[in-house]
């Protein structure tokens, strides 16, 4: 801004990407509460800002440069940032750590690298909606260091999404190119359209895990709908005797449906069962319902129908089962081999 706006509360620049303009703010915007819609020049710094609550730009800066401009802007609520530059931090100096107290919301557009980074060195956030989402290829490898201190993080947010309420559903979709993790009150999004080496793959079911973690400090009592939509490919990766799963699973005792996206994770669940004694998880199952994949699959007859039987022979018998019309490659006929079970209603939504 070249001139003093000082009851200016609002900025938005709307133009296409290729002609946004590089603004600097500065002391001439004294009450600014909201900006977006340009990069920033470099000489911005958010002491110029302190009214701030919610701010979106792109910048031609670093994390380890951008991020201490930040500081100032104790009031920011809701921060999203395009264009991210990767950043090595083995031969680049460690950005100051942020104390954003009422940040909760946060997204990130750029390599998977430079968002773990933000989200590292952005302390103190009551973070509630957060959304990392992928672009400009995926950045350079992540340091076992850089992996740790992530899976801690995301343990961390995890845990505050569940310390102070109570709720019935929990719903995580995990595909090849995104996570996303919701309940009533707060949600998490990862979208990597460039998902491709082995180690990515890696860090999503990793990233499944510290959920998990951080889930089991809340209150779980209350959850009776769990919704798991993931890929069979993901479901493949996962570790049946990773101690955050199981004991995720053993703590959903009043789940009472169960809605998923593949037959692939029944499987999860009877070897779950096989490794721990027999103990049954979900005690309290009634319902499952399989649910819309992007790429409808065969069912597994035996895996079904095993599951079925098992739950049985324990007391605790499904009753119901429904079917999307689109989860299946061959429709309402590969249903069919449930005819015969007893006490099992099954319904066929097209």
């Amino acid at each position: 801004m070249e001139k003093p706006a000082p009851n200016l509360e609002i900025l938005v620049i709307a133009l296409p990407d290729d002609t946004k303009p590089r603004v600097f703010l500065s002391d001439q915007l004294p009450v600014l509460r909201e900006f977006s819609g340009a990069s920033l020049r470099p000489g911005f710094h958010g002491a110029y800002s302190t009214s701030m609550r919610r701010l979106g730009v792109q910048t031609d800066e670093p994390c380890t440069t951008f991020l201490p401009k930040l500081a100032g802007m104790k009031l920011l609520e809701t921060l999203t940032i395009y264009h991210l530059k990767d950043v090595d931090l083995s031969t680049a100096p460690h950005p100051i750590p942020v104390s954003l107290p009422n940040l909760t919301s946060l997204t990130t557009f750029g390599p998977l690298r430079a968002q773990f980074i933000y989200m590292a060195y952005i302390h103190n956030a009551p973070i509630r909606h957060l959304e990392l989402m992928g672009g400009g290829g995926d950045g350079g490898p992540l340091s076992r260091e850089d992996f740790s201190g992530f899976y801690s993080l995301i343990t961390a947010i995890f845990r505050q999404f569940t310390e102070q309420c109570a709720f019935e559903m929990i719903s995580f979709e995990v595909h090849y190119s995104y996570f996303i993790f919701e309940h009533p009150n707060e949600s998490a999004i990862w979208n990597w359209p460039k998902f491709g080496s082995a180690q990515h793959q890696l860090c999503k079911i990793d990233l499944l895990y510290a959920s998990f973690k951080g889930l089991l400090s809340g209150n779980l009592s209350g959850v009776t709908i769990l919704r798991l939509l993931i890929g069979p490919g993901q479901v493949g990766k996962m570790d049946r005797s990773n101690d955050s799963l199981v004991r995720f699973f053993n703590a959903l005792d009043h789940v009472t449906t169960l809605e998923i996206g593949t037959f692939h994770v029944l499987q999860v669940f009877l070897d779950i069962q096989a490794n721990n004694n027999g103990t049954t998880v979900f005690p309290r199952l009634e319902s499952i319902t399989f649910k819309k994949l992007r790429f409808p699959g065969k069912l597994d007859h035996d895996v079904i129908l095993h599951f079925l039987c098992q739950r049985r022979s324990v007391g605790v018998p499904i009753r119901r089962i429904d079917f999307d019309y689109s989860c299946m490659q061959g429709g309402a006929e590969d249903i069919t081999f449930l005819k015969g079970v007893d006490d099992l209603e099954v319904t066929y939504k097209q």
